[in-house]
């Protein structure tokens, strides 16, 4: 949570949903977290002790003005809330909240961190967004300790562990750690997952995502471009399922895995993956001159998607699809996938291993600054993030006017910039 405004502060649920909250719920809000510190680990914690603790904090606020059956009422209500908002209910559709337009650009942090740790890889993917595998110069435990105080005291609530691949990193669960008080989530092929699943669930992490391009193991390994890496990813898989973490995966769709993916659908199933997801080449890095010899045309994509969608939901499996797209092309909205924009520099940024931040982790060309060496409002409001926040980056002339425009924003800019 963090307060916009002497009357007004927002919340991030899950670090997925935001609710925003007027005075009442947000000290409710602040009293529930307090409580939450102040008893965790506490093995003497009790209902009634927790009652003592929320009204002797909303007491002092509100005075004896304020019986404590009112503010059990509220308590209850508020807590309610998030619990089935963090169960999956929409906040407006299904608990009947009124909307709320916030807009990216008030905003004083992105609500997402993505912290690549290292560009460093057991994988060699062809299709790589962020130019992989590549050794650069990498920030010490310290200096990233020092980055995830930072990033809490802006105001950003969730840190995304990633790179390159963040588990050849030797600190990666000492920082999961240090990053306790935000939602935490791991982006990995998953090969190094069997020696530390379980120090990865103890540490807290709140999710994993890992990249399984395919239920057959060659095909899997020809595009990750490692002999024997199904295998790995499999074992991490299980193991990290097996410890109670989260797990979800992702599939970069390619003419090379497109006929495929069904099946891979079946077999995450069969895995126990409540979650799965997808997403087309990314024009940054190797995936620019990918795009032409292994991406799928508009078309071929659709119908993948539609087939997709249709064994997910045989399943009971839930399907992600993460690319934006002009929605000309391809709307995610009336394929069943909601709305889906480019996020970089708004909802999302990406810090590299050497501390540069960047919009997103595929805006591997253009930095915003320094995180350790620059003031935060300066990277925040630097001229990239602005054009991007006000959707004037790798615009397209057919864009204006579009009845999509709101929604849509005009796809990846990437797609735009590194075409030209």
């Amino acid at each position: 949570m963090r307060w916009e405004k002497r009357d007004q502060a927002l919340v991030w649920v899950n670090g997925t949903y935001q609710l925003v909250l007027n005075r009442e719920a947000a000290d409710i809000t602040e009293a529930l977290i307090q409580a939450y510190w102040n008893f965790q680990g506490d093995k003497t914690f009790s209902e009634d002790g927790f009652w003592q603790e929320m009204f002797g904090q909303l007491g002092k606020k509100y005075g004896p003005g304020v019986s404590e059956e009112r503010l059990k009422k509220d308590i209850n209500r508020v807590f309610a809330t998030y619990t089935n908002v963090a169960k999956g209910q929409c906040p407006s559709i299904d608990l009947g909240l009124p909307v709320v337009d916030i807009k990216p650009e008030d905003w004083p942090a992105p609500s997402r961190m993505d912290l690549a740790l290292t560009y460093r890889c057991q994988n060699g993917c062809p299709f790589c967004y962020c130019d992989g595998p590549r050794i650069t110069q990498e920030l010490n435990t310290g200096q990233w300790k020092d980055i995830i105080a930072r990033l809490w005291q802006i105001g950003v609530p969730n840190v995304l562990f990633t790179g390159g691949e963040p588990t050849l990193r030797t600190d990666l669960v000492e920082l999961i750690l240090q990053a306790e008080q935000f939602v935490t989530g791991l982006v990995t092929n998953g090969r190094k997952l069997p020696m530390i699943a379980s120090d990865l669930h103890k540490a807290s992490l709140d999710y994993i995502q890992v990249s399984l391009e395919a239920s057959d193991p060659a095909i899997h390994d020809e595009m990750v471009g490692a002999s024997g890496a199904w295998r790995e990813t499999v074992a991490g898989i299980k193991a990290a399922l097996e410890t109670g973490l989260y797990v979800t995966t992702n599939t970069t769709l390619t003419k090379g895995n497109a006929s495929a993916f069904l099946e891979t659908l079946r077999f995450g199933k069969q895995l126990g993956l409540k979650t799965m997801g997808c997403n087309s080449l990314i024009c940054s890095g190797k995936g620019q001159s990918m795009m032409t010899k292994g991406g799928l045309s508009i078309e071929e994509l659709k119908g993948v998607l539609c087939q997709a969608k249709d064994v997910a939901k045989e399943l009971d499996l839930d399907l992600a699809w993460y690319s934006p797209t002009c929605y000309n092309d391809l709307d995610p909205i009336e394929m069943g996938f909601g709305i889906k924009g480019c996020s970089a520099a708004q909802y999302n940024m990406t810090i590299e291993p050497g501390g540069r931040v960047i919009p997103c982790q595929s805006w591997i060309h253009q930095g915003c600054g320094n995180i350790l060496a620059d003031n935060w409002e300066a990277i925040w409001k630097n001229p990239i993030c602005l054009a991007l926040r006000g959707r004037s980056m790798g615009l397209r002339q057919e864009c204006t006017g579009c009845q999509h425009w709101n929604e849509c924003g005009g796809g990846c800019p990437l797609e735009t910039i590194n075409k030209r």
